[in-house]
């Protein structure tokens, strides 16, 4: 600090400190600012502006705009500020809220319609001609071409979750069991969660949500963060009753969601012995709570919570903007997540989070190892056993078993044969020989899911270069370079679109099926693919389309999406029945990544772990 103020006069020292009565023994020209919290009635304010209103939900003709979401507690406010500013009675406040919720029910199904809003306001709900008058005065609502629709789509959205919080209990399960996987709602099911009147009554939507759609679930979590400031007895009673409730999330996410691929999580083991056990601990000097679930003996105890460190009272207030950071410590071969302990202040579901946080690291970690799904998808299986003979056949003690020990062959019995007349007992050879034999009790043909070879004859300088050089696609003509990621992006597509729909179904809401169409460029300029993936619907075509084309490096360019036809050749979108507004991506990868031991690995585990991403947001 000295050397900054003595070398340079205009440089600014800014101390930030936690306590706002620390100011210790500085200087008498520093400035001291504290930073106070905001109110609801000081947001709602700033609303009024124009540009805050933009942040609402972004008006209906400019499209462009980014559209930030508000929580719900705080749209409810500003709401019941606007709706308390018409200049009519209580009575009529109360029938122009009902008829806002009944148009935005009405609308979801049938459309924009000015006859129907009307129908509405002159219905018993409400019987005054100047109701529809007030609506548009106090901006919910505009009229344009016939039609009358809302001016903000959240106000469409959150209306539309006021209908629903005054269904009955039967209506409202009805409701969600037609509607649960229709993304049209998602915004007003997670504003539902918000504005329920009681926690039993959230409960209910969440624990449908986290049985019906996951995807929605982890979404209307954080909607849930509303409900106001208490004082809690944190006893152990209480983190019993904590700790239960992430052990009863986890379980459920699991073994609903992800069964079959349970043994990834902690607390399961490989041999289905034991049961899913939660250590919970609450410290309240050192501020931090910690989860710790393993696999327990049958007679372990199921729950072992412990609070320490202080009394009991502790206020539970409405900070949504707490983090999930975790710390994770490894603690006799189990993980351990320290999380902050003020995560109680997001209100009573932190439970749920947390649980979900847990899942989400633990997928992420899975899908990084790239083991996860090689026993239940054969191109996985055929590849890692592939490998595992090439690295067998590279031992010197195998002798002249390079032209045996490789599925190119296609002869299951010969390899195995092979591997017992090794007169080397290794736990190698064991592995090799029972991946063998699982993939001959699946697969007829497994040459059909092995990465093609080069067909150019492979002189000492190929040879050179593809050891030492990323030019590995010399040894590959055109058309057998072609057939080569033709195969790949077949074979990986199909195995991604297995796992997201059969083995872990909860991903298939979360991705957008497409056709990927590409096409291959070898020059000095660039080397390597360009491609486009087109959106389709369900029962068309997606197997991929690839061609070789000279000029592609000098077409497009990485993401330009507008040139996304002419990249292609403006004829082939045509062909399809698509258009430009079709394309959801656009992208460029470079050959080297389709050489290698593990290149289905690489794709397939690289594209599922995205859609992990998607279903639990990025951290």
């Amino acid at each position: 600090m000295r050397y900054c103020l003595g070398h340079d006069t205009d440089n600014t020292v800014i101390i930030a400190s936690r306590m706002q009565c620390d100011r210790r023994d500085f200087h008498s020209d520093f400035v001291y600012y504290t930073i106070d919290p905001v109110s609801d009635e000081q947001i709602i304010r700033w609303l009024e502006r124009d540009a805050a209103l933009r942040m609402i939900g972004g008006e209906e003709r400019n499209r462009s705009c980014e559209i930030r979401r508000m929580p719900g507690r705080l749209l409810e406010a500003y709401i019941d500020m606007r709706m308390k500013s018409m200049s009519c009675s209580p009575e009529n406040r109360d029938r122009i809220f009902a008829v806002l919720c009944e148009y935005a029910a009405d609308s979801y199904v049938n459309g924009d319609s000015e006859e129907r809003f009307l129908n509405w306001e002159r219905s018993e709900i409400c019987t005054q001609s100047e109701i529809c008058t007030q609506i548009e005065a106090a901006g919910f609502i505009t009229r344009r071409s016939q039609t009358v629709h809302f001016r903000y789509s959240v106000f469409h959205q959150f209306f539309m979750a006021c209908y629903l919080s005054g269904l009955s209990a039967e209506q409202l399960n009805i409701w969600m069991d037609a509607h649960k996987s229709d993304k049209r709602y998602d915004e007003s099911i997670c504003y539902l969660v918000g504005i329920l009147a009681n926690h039993c009554s959230q409960n209910w939507i969440l624990d449908y949500l986290e049985q019906n759609n996951l995807r929605l679930y982890v979404k209307a979590l954080a909607y849930g963060r509303n409900y106001a400031a208490s004082e809690v007895n944190i006893n152990f009673g209480y983190a019993c009753h904590f700790f239960a409730r992430v052990l009863r999330t986890y379980e459920s996410i699991i073994q609903t969601h992800f069964d079959n691929i349970y043994r990834l999580f902690d607390g399961y083991s490989i041999d289905d012995t034991g049961k899913v056990c939660i250590r919970g601990n609450m410290n309240l000097r050192q501020r931090t709570l910690s989860v710790c679930m393993y696999n327990g003996s049958a007679e372990a105890k199921t729950l072992e919570a412990v609070v320490s460190g202080g009394r009991g009272i502790y206020r539970i207030e409405d900070k949504t903007g707490v983090s999930f950071d975790f710390e994770e410590h490894m603690i006799r071969n189990r993980r351990e997540y320290c999380y902050d302990l003020d995560l109680l202040t997001l209100g009573p579901d932190t439970a749920r989070e947390i649980a979900v946080d847990m899942i989400r690291d633990q997928t992420m970690r899975a899908m990084d190892r790239k083991n996860i799904f090689d026993g239940h998808v054969d191109v996985l299986l055929a590849e890692y056993t592939e490998s595992k003979l090439r690295r067998l056949r590279s031992k010197q003690w195998t002798g002249n078993s390079e032209s045996i020990l490789t599925l190119y062959t296609g002869d299951y019995d010969r390899i195995i044969h092979r591997l017992e007349q090794l007169s080397v007992t290794n736990i190698e050879i064991n592995v090799c020989a029972s991946l063998t034999a699982l993939i001959r009790s699946r697969v007829d043909d497994v040459t059909e899911l092995l990465d093609i070879r080069p067909d150019l004859p492979q002189t000492d300088l190929m040879l050179k270069q593809g050891r030492h050089s990323d030019r590995t696609e010399a040894a590959y003509s055109d058309r057998q370079l072609l057939k080569k990621i033709q195969r790949i992006w077949t074979l990986s597509d199909d195995a991604i679109r297995r796992i997201t729909t059969e083995i872990v179904p909860a991903l298939s809401a979360v991705r957008q099926p497409a056709r990927k169409i590409g096409w291959v460029c070898r020059g000095d300029g660039f080397s390597g693919i360009r491609y486009i993936e087109v959106k389709t619907d369900e029962g068309e075509d997606i197997s991929p389309i690839l061609e070789f084309r000279e000029d592609a490096d000098r077409i497009g360019t990485f993401g330009d999406l507008a040139s996304a036809a002419d990249l292609h050749g403006t004829g082939q979108l045509q062909r399809l029945g698509k258009c430009e507004s079709d394309v959801l991506r656009g992208g460029t990868s470079i050959l080297q990544r389709y050489f290698g031991d593990y290149v289905f690995h690489s794709i397939i585990y690289r594209e599922v772990k995205r859609d992990f991403e998607r279903l639990f947001g990025r951290r």
